[in-house]
C-alpha cells in the first residue's frame, strides 16, 4: 500500500499526514468509523471476537439509522429498515495501545501507521496487536492482510552455486548432483540447470521472508497463545523449503 502501513486499523485525520495511532491516541476523544463490536461485561468496544481485557466473546451491535436502537437484529421492526453492524463511535485507543504493549512486550514507536478509513463492508479493524508486532519486525501490511514482497520475475533456466549463496553440500542435499554436462558437482563456478519448479530469490527477499517467519511465530505465541511454527534465525534455513506459486485472480497454486 501507499504509503506504507503497519495496521489495518481507522485513524482518520487524528494521525496526521502519517496516520499516527500513537498521536491520534493523544487526542482527549477519539472516535472511529468500525464495527460495533462491544464488551458486556467492560461495557467498552472491541475489535476481536473476545475481549482483550477480561477475555469475554463479545457482541455485535446493530444500529438503527432511525431511531438509533441497539439491536440484536439486521431489521429493525419499529422503523423498517435495516440496521447497521458498524458506526462512527467512541473508542478508547490510548488504553487499548497500553494494554497491547504490555501483552506483546514490544512498545510501539512513531509513527505506528493506522489506514485513514477502512475499505471493507462491515468495517471490520485488524486486532492492533498484529500491526505492533509487524512494526516490531519492520513488516507492513496490503489491503487484504498480506505482507508483500516485490519483486520481478524472471526466467531462469541455469545458475551457478556461487551466483546464489548457496553450498554444493546444500545443493547435494537438494538433489544437485551435477552440472549440465553431467559432470559430478564440486565447484562453484560449474552451471547447473534449475529444476522445473525451484525457484531463485533475491536476498533481500530472503531477509524478508525470515522476518515474516518470525512475525508469524511472534503472533501465534503471544496473540493466539500457540507454540511457534518456523523457528527460522537465518536465511539459509529457508533453503529447500516449499513454496507456493499464485498467480493473479486464480485460487489454484504450484508447489514448487
Amino acid at each position: 500500500m501507499k504509503p506504507p502501513v503497519h495496521v489495518l486499523f481507522p485513524v482518520g485525520e487524528k494521525g496526521g499526514a502519517t496516520r499516527d495511532l500513537l498521536k491520534a491516541s493523544n487526542q482527549p476523544n477519539f472516535y472511529t468509523k468500525i464495527y460495533n463490536r462491544i464488551c458486556k461485561k467492560c461495557n467498552e468496544p472491541s475489535i476481536g471476537i473476545r475481549c482483550s481485557n477480561c477475555g469475554e466473546k463479545t457482541s455485535i451491535a446493530h444500529i438503527c439509522p432511525t431511531c438509533r436502537a441497539s439491536l440484536n437484529s439486521t431489521f429493525c421492526e419499529k422503523c423498517k429498515k435495516n440496521t447497521s453492524s458498524h458506526s462512527y463511535q467512541p473508542f478508547p485507543l490510548k488504553k487499548k495501545l497500553m494494554l497491547i504493549q504490555k501483552k506483546i512486550g514490544i512498545r510501539a514507536q512513531e509513527p505506528f501507521k493506522g489506514v485513514k478509513e477502512l475499505i471493507n463492508k462491515e468495517k471490520i479493524a485488524e486486532p492492533l496487536s498484529k500491526g505492533l508486532i509487524r512494526q516490531g519486525f519492520g513488516l507492513t501490511v496490503f489491503k487484504d492482510g498480506t505482507v508483500r514482497f516485490d519483486a520481478t520475475n524472471s526466467p531462469l533456466t541455469h545458475f551457478k552455486p556461487k551466483w546464489i549463496g548457496t553450498s554444493i553440500e546444500k545443493l547435494k542435499e537438494l538433489g544437485y548432483t551435477h552440472d549440465k554436462n553431467g559432470e559430478p558437482l564440486s565447484d562453484p563456478n560449474q552451471t547447473v540447470e534449475l529444476r522445473m519448479q525451484d525457484v531463485i530469490v533475491p536476498i533481500q527477499s530472503g531477509k524478508y521472508l525470515v522476518d515474516i517467519c518470525k512475525y508469524i511465530d511472534t503472533e501465534l505465541e503471544k496473540f493466539y497463545g500457540r507454540t511457534p511454527f518456523y523457528n527460522v534465525k537465518n536465511i539459509e534455513e529457508l533453503i529447500g523449503h516449499l513454496v507456493i506459486g499464485l498467480a493473479p485472480h486464480t485460487s489454484v497454486g504450484i508447489v514448487g
